[in-house]
């Protein structure tokens, strides 16, 4: 694989893999199938891109990072630096939380609760802290 400027042991290469497809019906249906993220297609002297819809169902599955959060005493929980109400009724609940470049995606009672996001923060951990442990010493 040859060395380029932008390669180095912290940021590897990007490799490319071409496949042809006979028309741009093919091109869709791989995109479709979820083959592919995107085609040129030649036709005579112009040429097309297609790409994956961003609200596609692929294209979130792929942006989203999930994660797990303790709901606190109080009923919140903080993803990447946001504090996110979920109310007191909740408190000790584990739940799953999907984080994407513009929203958080609370899995709660069976439910989706979208929240905007005010930050643009990564996500630092991935797992919910363990349940505090009751001492024997009253």
């Amino acid at each position: 694989m040859p060395r380029w400027p932008w390669c180095s042991p912290r940021r590897p290469c990007w490799t490319l893999e071409v496949t042809e497809y006979p028309n741009e019906a093919a091109a869709k249906s791989a995109i479709d199938q979820a083959r592919i993220y995107g085609a040129l297609v030649s036709s005579g002297g112009s040429n097309t891109l297609i790409v994956v819809p961003s609200m596609s169902d692929l294209a979130p599955l792929d942006l989203a990072v999930r994660v797990q959060r303790r709901i606190s005493a109080v009923g919140t929980i903080m993803v990447c630096r946001q504090t996110v109400s979920l109310g007191r009724p909740y408190a000790g609940q584990t739940v799953t939380v999907h984080v994407s470049d513009t929203t958080i995606t609370v899995d709660l009672d069976g439910q989706a609760r979208v929240i905007r996001r005010t930050t643009d923060i990564p996500v630092r951990h991935v797992k919910a802290n363990k349940p505090h442990k009751v001492s024997d010493v009253v």
